[in-house]
């Protein structure tokens, strides 16, 4: 929990709803058919199962169930809202705006600002940015945010078990009812090839290590620059940008050994007794076996001349005090897969809506390929 109340602006989420297709592939049906052994996608990826659209499915039909549902949910009338910006990467037209046939289609009064943004899966999250900006500058008053993609690969590709879809929408207004948004972002930029697909193509190619060492260092970019703004912090709940599940774990671990070891004597104590056992409990079995501390952060801590009595305290501290805070949200990507810009905003909505009480505070580093990252924080 992040006490400082003046590090939050009073802007932020009305209203959240999510939207995905019915369809699924099982990943370990799709192992054995592609005669690879399950463990690789479901130990090795950390998937289950990947959201496919029906044939009529494209992201205005996701995008407008996730959006009427947004307004439903708040009892909000959609003459309220006064801007529609929409962040996707799975482009319906070449030249028409995605966000104006929203705007007919949920009814909303003509005098309205409406924008798509495309920033590969950071589009959103910009989008979010531009609502909030807006708002407080007394420009306009509610804005309707949606995120929605299909992601698609090649079959038989190694991203092919990563594909996935789905859709999330916010209205966003000051003094809202779930959340406020940190008065300061983290962010960077950078001309990165590590993701490809050109403007005929419907598949995209992914590079490998490469792709993941460019979202591991951005990621740290993004995180360094908002505790270079605000100082040092630690957030109750850790969201990431989530091509697969396995990945945010790299990033909360590379976090851990890039920074926090360095600061480790002044990490917060924490009492075994007050853990949230229960957050554990109930997450997915196959993410119990996974460590927090593989190998090579042991080395760096024998380095620094940790005794074995401090080492086992390190470990137990990580695996029962940062695993509360980035696994449970996890799901989300294990059973819906990769959903470019709903990825990191699902997960921020499934913490809220199981697991956040008042005053917890969520970190997020939403990341677009390309390259660009931007963290922050929500209090709930």
């Amino acid at each position: 929990m992040i006490s400082n109340d003046y590090l939050f602006s009073n802007v932020g989420i009305d209203s959240i709803s999510f939207h995905a297709p019915r369809y699924f592939v099982d990943i370990e049906e799709l192992a054995i058919k592609r005669a690879v052994d399950p463990n690789k996608f479901k130990k090795g990826l950390l998937l289950k199962e990947m959201r496919l659209p029906e044939v009529d499915e494209d992201i205005i039909s996701i995008g407008l169930k996730a959006g009427y549902n947004a307004l439903a949910r708040g009892n909000i009338s959609p003459k309220e809202i006064d801007a529609v910006f929409v962040g996707t990467e799975t482009i319906t037209y070449a030249v028409k705006s995605v966000s104006n046939i929203f705007a007919e289609m949920l009814g909303l009064k003509k005098n309205i600002l409406t924008q798509d943004i495309y920033n590969a899966c950071a589009g959103g999250t910009l989008a979010i940015l531009n609502a909030i900006g807006l708002i407080e500058q007394d420009i306009i008053n509610k804005a309707l945010v949606i995120s929605a993609d299909i992601s698609s690969y090649h079959l038989g590709t190694p991203s092919e078990p990563t594909q996935g879809s789905g859709a999330i929408a916010f209205v966003i207004s000051k003094n809202p009812r779930i959340a406020t948004f940190s008065k300061k972002f983290g962010k960077i930029s950078g001309d990165i090839n590590d993701f490809y697909r050109s403007a005929n193509e419907v598949n995209a190619k992914v590079f490998g290590q490469y792709s993941v060492d460019a979202y591991l260092n951005f990621q740290l970019g993004a995180y360094d620059d908002l505790m270079n703004q605000i100082g040092d912090f630690y957030a109750d709940y850790y969201t990431f940008h989530a091509p697969f599940s396995k990945l945010p774990i790299k990033a909360m671990q590379h976090i851990i050994l890039k920074r926090w070891l360095t600061n480790i004597n002044n990490l917060p104590k924490i009492n075994r007794n007050n853990l949230r056992s229960s957050l554990l409990k109930k997450i997915d079995l196959i993410l119990h076996d996974v460590s927090f501390l593989p190998e090579y952060i042991y080395l760096k801590l024998k380095e620094k001349g940790f005794s074995s009595g401090r080492l086992e305290n390190w470990a137990h501290w990580v695996n029962n005090n940062v695993k509360e805070r980035v696994f449970p949200q996890l799901r989300v990507p294990m059973h819906f897969g990769n959903m470019y810009n709903a990825a990191v905003w699902s997960q921020i909505q499934y913490i809220i809506e199981n697991y956040a009480l008042a005053n917890d505070t969520i970190y997020f580093g939403s990341y677009g390929s390309g390259a660009t990252c931007i963290s922050g924080l929500l209090k709930v």
